[in-house]
């Protein structure tokens, strides 16, 4: 093989089994370009493909020695990892050796671009004045219920949100709940702050309903993950499980966006995931050179939001990329699994991704089965269902 072919290849990956291959097949997908290759016909099989540029390379087969090894750097690997070891520390390092190589300058390219479309639009998604007010009265240890409930009144629409949510099946009152204090008094400070923080997001951004997208079930579901989000942070103790359901409620914000700005090309991305039977967030990524998740994020840090809970909107399709203590990566995660699993409203992916097992294990709930995890949440699925 000549130099000039042989330096077209970059990334050699090394699996001893399917399981272990499929994996990482399924989370290098949005690179598009993978050669797979059992170790014997490698050599014949970069020959026969007429590419111009790098692209990752997978290996397989069992027994892989030290002159396998060694011929896969003659053919001009960059980088060898085997597979399994560690998912996370191996996606992060394969993700930075493509990165260091180049592989991802149009992918950046794109990105850049929606970038700049968003900090052109900075003005038109402002933080909502008075989810500014409801988080600047949490924060503020000065602060009371009272307060609360003056910010709250002013807005005669978003009372009435937040009553229906108080008396919806989910909290089981007998008697309804008529007006703000009484339901402060009933339900406590921390639940109508995220109760209000939910009203006021779903009544400030006014939208369409797309034929393969429900809004008022995309609250739904993000509504589900905030109060699953919460509940596993109590379960695991990881996180304040106010700051848990804010994560939650806000994982999929940058769908938001999406719709709100980006209206023909989020209608693209629905038909094409739907078509093929894929995820949103991988055809979001194919198309846009982005996803929900890094435009969520990037509203976040415009909003000054903490950088936890930016982290945890980027990542929380992509876990494996988390450092061990971003717990609210990992929250989300399982908790996205579960309202999936329970249909918990409906976030608009038809075919989302299975749940990352290192979340479990960061969590220290490995030991359980995911059974006896939703057992311990007591999470009430047809309840929740009530609160929209």
């Amino acid at each position: 093989m000549s130099n000039k072919l042989t330096a077209n290849f970059n990334i050699f990956l090394i699996a001893d089994n399917k399981r272990a291959l499929a994996g990482v097949v399924n989370d290098l997908r949005s690179y598009r370009d993978i050669i797979i290759s059992h170790f014997d016909t490698v050599e014949e099989a970069l020959k026969n493909e007429q590419v111009s540029k790098k692209i990752p390379v997978i290996v397989h087969g069992k027994d892989m020695n030290d002159d396998v090894r060694n011929s896969l750097r003659r053919l001009g690997a960059d980088g060898i990892f085997h597979i399994p070891r560690e998912h996370s520390e191996l996606m992060r390092s394969i993700v930075n050796l493509i990165g260091s190589l180049g592989f991802e300058k149009d992918r950046v390219r794109a990105k850049s671009g929606i970038r700049n479309q968003l900090e052109k639009i900075k003005k038109l998604t402002p933080l909502p004045s008075l989810v500014h007010s409801v988080l600047e009265i949490s924060n503020d240890p000065k602060s009371s219920a009272a307060h609360l409930a003056e910010v709250i009144k002013k807005d005669m629409t978003l009372t009435a949100r937040i009553l229906k949510i108080v008396n919806s099946a989910y909290f089981g009152f007998h008697r309804q709940i008529g007006n703000v204090n009484h339901a402060i008094v009933i339900l406590g400070f921390e639940e109508i702050r995220s109760i209000s923080l939910a009203a006021c997001l779903m009544e400030s951004f006014k939208w369409r309903d797309d034929r393969l997208f429900n809004w008022r079930e995309f609250w739904l579901h993000s509504l589900g993950v905030a109060f699953t989000t919460r509940a596993l942070s109590k379960l695991t103790k990881t996180i304040n499980p106010e700051d848990a359901f804010v994560i939650g409620l806000l994982h999929d914000f940058g769908k938001v966006v999406l719709e709100q700005h980006f209206q023909e090309e989020f209608h693209q991305v629905l038909v094409k995931a739907y078509r093929e039977k894929r995820s949103f967030n991988e055809v979001c990524k194919e198309l846009l050179g982005t996803d929900h998740a890094e435009i969520g994020s990037i509203i976040a840090e415009q909003w000054e939001l903490p950088g936890a809970l930016k982290k945890s909107i980027e990542f929380h399709h992509m876990p494996y990329l988390a450092d061990p203590e971003d717990y609210g990566v990992y929250l989300v995660d399982i908790a996205n699994y579960f309202c999936h699993k329970y249909d918990v409203g409906a976030s608009g992916n038809r075919f989302p991704s299975g749940l990352y097992e290192g979340s479990l294990v960061a969590l220290e709930l490995n030991d359980l089965s995911l059974e006896e995890i939703w057992d311990k949440l007591a999470i009430d699925t047809e309840h929740l269902k009530t609160l929209l």
